[in-house]
């Protein structure tokens, strides 16, 4: 279903990268880059067997998500692999140049990653989620160069996150690679943050800043590029120290209108000789737009509402690979959610990898990009030093996505135990909230919270996180509908949004969605989930502007190693879509409905199958506007009834008897072009 357009975002990305290449390569300059992805790796996770790995590789994909862990939350569990596991490698240089720089660039190890080269180390990432990149010219030999990562996923009370229901998987788990410059060349070290930007609105006014190693007396030529090629705004300087700020202005730009329309330009920053030759050169995407939260139109995408986004979260784990996903499996994660109508996604619980926020670009997705500061904070001053250092790393390294619309400090604050938040959590969120605005100004600043503290009083906007009808109360709507208003109420100079909601779901287990089920359990029907995204939904539709967006939890089942729940230990089972990507769940086309105009016409349960001889009431999703619903045993009809689906996209039929027997139950509609959509299953009565 999702195939062709993922290919198509994937494609249309591969151009970009092939552009940049490309003009990189201009002049025959460098720099080169080489990709150290694939084979070629030994792998040693402490004193086991070595063994042949491809990378990106973790080592955590299977045990990571087996319902292992006895002890602490996912994040900090005792369940499954953790400690140190080495990668190792040859690094095909052909020729060592001493006018040359060569780095290494890797864009995620987890938890604490160190890098040696020839047995020397060049440097060390305490942090699993950001890139980091590290000179490596003064460790090289004229040839047989070793590369060894070493890679640490040990439990490290002093570095985020020290709890969370996610599994903390280990590996080196996104690209590395080998990059060799001029000696006078962009500084790729630091927070691996060359290029970056400031301003970017509807005026076209966008601040550059280029910062460079041993450039001095050479020329730092900026440009802009719209999306045919066409230079719009160009401003060259002599580089005299290690940074050049230069202001460009777009007259008249296009402006990125999310997924209506997620107009990119192209921000080319070179580094010139006297004769006008390319030294070294960077190419990276923007898109002009303002946002804003107002608490009377809602958001605000360049100055237009936008109504209440409709988002969700995501994990970056798939069943099978843990950590390790491809552009390829990122690409379909964007267009599975777009093609359920969402247009916006909150990146829970850290910052997730460049390509994510690039897909989110070009798709026109409004992100919420976040710090994984979760449940606990540590008292200790290098817990803090962390915690400011992954703030300082995530705006460096992702300010320059137009998508990226706020970011946020800290989720479920007080959630470990002891509720241990004491006087540390709000010390360190006044901390993070001015260091974020001193940073960078043009966005808010959010936390997301599961009650009411404090801390919320900090920032610019707060989330709440809410399960009606799965951790609390038995009515979702009324529970939902409560919780929103006591929120607005409770903070009515700040927007409003439920940062997560939803239930679990086991495409295995099925009842008739009428009664709440234990939630540490295995039996998780598939109806109650649907029943609570009904009421969540309903609710969240009734709301005022000043809830100003929702987020589903989860778009996709994920790894947390603490759960014995559901038809699989080792699991948070509320994702909209299985843990494999194979199967939307019910849910999904509630969504669907509402949120897109494509015609969406889904039965509900038929994955239950078989059941036995009584009264079933069947549930259908759909944005036609009549939907017929007809059951037949050995052909002939024996109940037919027809509705309009109501305001939330649903129709609910009425209960029909049946006796033991195979049946055949189908829906039909017509689209707009007064075509039959149907969707059916064969249902099996027993005694």
């Amino acid at each position: 279903m999702f195939k062709s357009q993922m290919y198509q975002l994937i494609l249309g990305l591969g151009f970009v990268f092939c552009l940049t290449a490309c003009q990189s390569m201009m002049a025959e300059s460098v720099p080169v880059e080489k990709t150290l992805n694939g084979g070629g790796w030994t792998f040693q996770f402490a004193n086991e067997s070595k063994e042949s790995v491809s990378v990106p590789h973790c080592w955590n994909a299977i045990d990571g998500a087996d319902g292992g862990t006895t002890s602490g939350a996912s994040a900090d569990g005792n369940g499954y692999k953790r400690g140190v596991g080495s990668y190792t490698r040859t690094l095909d240089i052909a020729k060592i140049s001493a006018s040359k720089r060569y780095f290494v660039r890797c864009d995620g190890g987890g938890l604490i990653t160190k890098m040696f080269v020839n047995d020397k180390l060049v440097g060390t990432h305490n942090g699993a989620f950001g890139r980091f990149c590290f000179e490596i010219t003064d460790a090289l030999k004229p040839s047989e160069n070793v590369l060894r990562i070493d890679v640490d996923n040990t439990f490290t009370p002093d570095i985020p996150p020290v709890s969370g229901d996610f599994t903390l998987f280990g590996g080196l788990y996104r690209n590395v690679t080998l990059i060799e410059t001029e000696r006078a060349c962009f500084d790729r070290t630091g927070f691996c943050a060359p290029i970056s930007f400031a301003g970017g609105g509807t005026d076209g006014k966008l601040s550059v800043t280029a910062k460079f190693l041993n450039s001095d007396g050479l020329v730092c030529r900026m440009k802009i590029l719209d999306a045919d090629g066409k230079k719009v705004a160009e401003s060259t300087e002599k580089i005299a120290s290690k940074e050049v700020k230069k202001a460009l202005k777009v007259t008249r730009p296009k402006l990125w209108e999310g997924v209506k329309n997620p107009y990119l330009y192209r921000v080319v920053v070179s580094i010139e000789n006297q004769d006008g030759d390319v030294v070294d050169q960077l190419t990276t995407n923007w898109g002009f737009r303002t946002f804003e939260i107002d608490l009377k139109k809602g958001p605000l995408l360049n100055g237009k509402p936008m109504g209440c986004l409709r988002g969700v979260n995501r994990h970056q784990d798939k069943e099978g690979k843990g950590w390790a996903l491809s552009p390829e499996d990122e690409a379909l994660d964007i267009q599975m959610m777009r093609d359920m109508g969402v247009n916006a996604w909150r990146a829970a619980h850290y910052p997730h990898s460049e390509n994510m926020y690039d897909l989110c670009d070009k798709a026109g997705l409004v992100v919420w990009a976040e710090i994984p500061v979760v449940d606990r904070v540590n008292e200790s001053p290098a817990f803090f030093e962390s915690a400011h250092f992954q703030l300082n790393e995530m705006i460096a390294q992702h300010r320059n996505h137009p998508s990226v619309v706020m970011w946020s400090i800290s989720n479920e604050l007080g959630n470990g135990p002891n509720g241990q938040k004491a006087k540390g959590s709000q010390r360190l969120m006044k901390e993070l909230y001015k260091e974020c605005k001193d940073l960078d100004p043009n966005r808010y600043c959010v936390l997301a919270a599961n009650a009411q503290r404090s801390e919320n009083e900090i920032v610019d906007h707060v989330g709440f996180n809410n399960y009606p009808g799965w951790y609390g109360g038995n009515n979702p709507y009324k529970g939902m509908q409560g919780c929103i208003n006591n929120w607005c109420n409770r903070y009515k100079t700040k927007g409003i949004c439920v940062s997560e909601y939803g239930a679990g779901a086991s495409v295995k287990c099925h009842d008739r969605g009428t009664k709440k089920p234990a939630t540490i359990h295995p039996f998780h029907p598939e109806e109650w989930q649907t029943t609570c995204h009904e009421g969540h939904l309903k609710a969240i539709q009734e709301a005022p502007a000043q809830l100003w967006g929702s987020f589903v939890w989860n778009m996709f089942d994920f790894g947390a190693d603490q759960r014995k729940e559901g038809d699989h230990m080792g699991r948070n089972d509320k994702g909209l879509v299985t843990y494999d990507r194979k199967i939307c769940k019910d849910a999904y086309y509630l969504y669907q409905a509402n949120w897109t105009d494509k015609p969406v016409l889904h039965l509900c349960s038929k994955r239950w199958t078989s059941r036995s001889a009584g009264e079933y009431a069947f549930n259908v999703f759909s944005n036609l506007s009549s939907v017929t619903l007809t059951v037949k045993k050995a052909g002939k009809t024996v109940a037919t009834q027809t509705l309009s689906p109501n305001e939330l996209k649903t129709c609910k039929f009425n209960a029909i008897a049946f006796e033991p027997g195979v049946y055949a139950v189908e829906v039909t509609a017509k689209n707009a072009k007064k075509q039959k959509v149907e969707d059916s299953f064969e249902l099996t009565i027993t005694k």
